[in-house]
């Protein structure tokens, strides 16, 4: 049995290597709900998923602790946000009103950005980056659109998964074709480009410059830019099942995302490995689709000279950081706020 006490002793965070990382353009970091969660003023701070997981709940009438005591004294919650979602959808609901709660809760006026964000955007206007993001905000994007000490905002753009459209189209012989013509495209979005909505575009037709704009690709969905409802989010279990489904029939992240992603430097005369680190923020890696991810983006294979990928999560389970070491992934147990703090010290 893998305990707390037989891991081994926290190692020291290697502040130094995340500012090369970070200033070399070798650093992608990966944003979780948590990411958004904290905020010096609670109630400028995205909700967290055990908040929704309440108020769907609630709104479900239906008690989400489970009366039942395992032998460990453990008490089972009946749901986790993936089943609330899908039970209030399927059987209280629809999915327009679960679409529309969660737009209400996430496009929420009052929802600020916090450190994490406005050091990250700090970050790209020295060195634009890709970031990617699970989650559905536009936090990242307020703290990219802020007035910099020049009066300029940081160049970007963003990329989002079409979560209402994630369903295969069948031919005459019932084969399913993939690709992301079929699946709807994606939304896009640049900015200073005088465009109030997202536009529905082919993964194909995606062109990125990362000497130029910064690229935020969020994989859950996003609230809407602009007055029109687009996009949905990817939340319930059955979203899970089709984006996974997706994934393993061709792919659901666009190509130019992956061709991005996986621009690789030779390590021997017949061997390529990724160039970038990936860095983890706001995670509780219990979420196991995660790890799909990363094997998607063949990311964490332990091929010799593959850059080091960190996480910074709170009280990390054992098992889930054997998990995440066994693919290169460094986990560090620190609180965000502490993470977001020693990052500001990079570009003050």
């Amino acid at each position: 049995m893998i305990s707390t006490s037989q891991t081994e002793a926290q190692p020291d965070i290697p502040w130094d290597d995340l500012r090369g990382f970070f200033f070399d353009g070798r650093l992608i970091p990966f944003l979780g709900a948590g990411a958004s969660a904290f905020n010096n003023d609670p109630h400028r701070a995205a909700p967290t998923a055990s908040a929704l997981t309440q108020k769907l709940a609630n709104k479900a009438r239906v008690a989400i602790d489970c009366e039942n005591v395992d032998s460990c004294g453990c008490k089972r919650l009946r749901f986790d946000l993936a089943r609330i979602a899908s039970y209030y959808q399927t059987c209280i609901s629809n999915r327009p009103s679960l679409d529309e709660f969660l737009r209400v809760e996430f496009a929420n006026p009052h929802l600020t950005p916090n450190l994490l964000h406005q050091v990250i955007a700090r970050i790209a206007r020295r060195r634009p980056m890709l970031i990617i993001t699970t989650n559905y905000d536009d936090l990242l994007e307020k703290a990219f659109d802020s007035p910099g000490d020049d009066g300029s905002s940081v160049p970007y753009e963003i990329v989002v998964t079409r979560a209402d459209n994630l369903a295969y189209a069948q031919d005459t012989d019932g084969i399913c074709e993939t690709g992301l013509e079929y699946a709807g495209g994606v939304l896009h979005w640049v900015s200073g480009q005088d465009q109030c909505e997202f536009k529905i575009v082919a993964g194909s037709e995606l062109t990125f410059d990362l000497a130029q704009r910064s690229v935020i690709y969020k994989i859950h969905g996003s609230v809407p830019r602009g007055n029109t409802w687009q996009g949905g989010f990817l939340i319930a279990e059955e979203d899970y099942a089709r984006f996974l489904g997706r994934m393993e029939r061709g792919g659901i992240i666009p190509e130019p995302i992956t061709t991005l992603i996986r621009t690789q430097v030779k390590v021997a005369a017949t061997k390529k490995v990724p160039k970038y680190s990936l860095l983890f923020l706001g995670y509780g890696m219990r979420d196991w689709n995660l790890r799909v991810l990363l094997e998607e983006l063949q990311f964490g294979r332990r091929i010799p000279g593959e850059e080091r990928h960190f996480a910074f999560m709170r009280h990390p389970d054992p098992v889930e950081m054997k998990l995440l070491e066994n693919r290169r992934v460094s986990v560090f147990d620190c609180d965000l706020a502490q993470v977001a703090e020693k990052l500001s010290e990079f570009v003050r």
